[in-house]
């Protein structure tokens, strides 16, 4: 058996030959270009644990009762997260949206807390921070408590430390 499979390779090889030598080979796929390297490597996952603990880089966005788009009066809360944001690229940002007792029921008022961090996630997106370092989340009214605007009633923006 071993010798039928080099016979059949020999004879292969002396059939080819004649071609090539005369420049008829086979036109051979071209190689294959190398792929890009990646522009980053994607961040591992991240949470908000204890994030309200923190008092630094801590950023409050204040929003109208019963609201969950931005008020004009936002810009300038947006803008320096977007400058400590773009400073330091490697912090992640928790997005931490509250709602008052006064502006509803517990449920009516988890869902308007939701709707701001979305808002304010959705926001800082659109201005170009990555979305892999956002993560927007829901928390009791009563933190930002150095926040000098109505803690039930903002957005808390919170840097955390860098890994």
């Amino acid at each position: 058996m071993r010798r039928a499979t080099l016979a059949m390779a020999f004879a292969l090889a002396v059939l080819a030959a004649p071609v090539l030598a005369q420049g008829n080979a086979p036109a051979l796929a071209p190689a294959a270009e190398p792929s890009p390297a990646p522009a980053e490597a994607p961040r591992p996952g991240f949470d908000c644990v204890g994030a309200e603990q923190i008092e630094d880089d801590a950023f409050a966005i204040a929003f109208a009762r019963g609201a969950a788009t931005l008020a004009p009066a936002a810009e300038g809360a947006l803008e320096a997260v977007m400058l400590r944001a773009r400073a330091e690229p490697t912090r992640q940002l928790c997005i931490l949206g509250h709602a008052g007792p006064q502006e509803g029921g517990a449920t009516a008022n988890t869902r308007l807390a939701a709707r701001r961090a979305a808002t304010v996630a959705e926001d800082l997106a659109r201005r170009g921070l990555p979305r892999d370092r956002l993560r927007a989340e829901v928390r009791v009214a009563a933190f930002a408590r150095a926040a000098a605007i109505t803690a039930g009633r903002s957005v808390t923006v919170v840097l955390l430390p860098a890994p």
